[in-house]
């Protein structure tokens, strides 16, 4: 099992905040960690010492229903800000929030925060969408062979150590015309292989780790393959790295984290690289 001192869970407090909600106690089981419970007053309302006051009693209810090891906490100002604020001061190992379509102007809101959030934290985000039936025992990591995925790998095994991992590469056929007249699907198909085999090997993980763990390419549509991949119920959280390797890898997953997270209905992990 792994060992967590925290992980934190940045909550709305909407009807739709139950899933990440859910997901957080059961993660805090899962890694044996503590939970922070963050909401985000607006500034500048003019209920707003009440409105604080009402979200403590609506978090420690939550806290008292669910039995579980979790301090509440309410802050006022930007979401995203006070969010970053609680990791600096407190260095949780993982960020739980939840997003929704944009259905609406909130929803809106709510996305572009959890996208800041995502291309800011200093520790991987989990984005909740699915119901938390079960711990995460079966991840998709979609890798374009950056190092920076490389780094997302190692420290996704990390948190996950007991989990059975699918290291996923998706190459466009289209992609053939970038190569030349020579270029096939056949061949940018052994090419990925090369770069997947190249890339598990180079990977730092556990033997443990290694012995579980299967890849797959795939050479179609990029967001076709990965959403039936995720569909077809084999998998319980997918993880992405971001800041990936330029060119068209780095278009594929490196720079739209944002993207795949509108895109596919799975809990979604996104792992930014360790600066040096």
């Amino acid at each position: 099992m792994a060992h967590a001192k925290a992980i934190l869970l940045a909550t709305d407090l909407t009807a739709r905040s139950d899933r990440p909600t859910d997901r957080a106690m059961l993660l805090g089981d899962q890694l044996d960690a503590s939970v922070l419970m963050l909401h985000v007053v607006e500034p500048g309302r003019t209920d707003g010492d009440a409105a604080e006051q009402a979200a403590r009693e609506e978090l420690q209810a939550i806290v008292d229903r669910a039995g579980c090891e979790a301090e509440p906490l309410v802050r006022s100002g930007a979401v995203h800000d006070e969010i970053l604020k609680l990791v600096d001061a407190r260095s949780p190992s993982l960020i739980l929030t939840g997003v929704a379509r944009y259905n609406n102007i909130s929803d809106y809101f709510l996305g572009t925060a959890v996208e800041a959030l995502v291309r800011r934290a200093p520790v991987p985000v989990l984005v909740v969408k699915a119901r938390a039936s079960a711990p995460y025992r079966r991840l998709l990591f979609a890798t374009d062979f950056s190092d920076c995925a490389r780094q997302a790998l190692e420290r996704a095994a990390a948190i996950f150590p007991d989990a059975e991992i699918t290291v996923w590469h998706g190459c466009h056929a289209a992609y053939e015309a970038f190569l030349g007249k020579e270029g096939t699907e056949l061949e940018i198909q052994q090419q990925a292989d090369r770069d997947m085999k190249k890339f598990v090997a180079d990977a730092d993980l556990p033997a443990s780790v290694r012995d579980r763990m299967t890849t797959l390419v795939e050479v179609g549509e990029f967001y076709s393959q990965l959403r039936d991949c995720l569909n077809d119920g084999k998998f319980d959280l997918l993880v992405i790295g971001t800041h990936g390797a330029g060119g068209l890898t780095r278009a594929a997953i490196g720079s739209r984290a944002a993207e795949i997270l509108k895109y596919v209905d799975s809990d979604t992990l996104v792992v930014r690289p360790v600066r040096q």
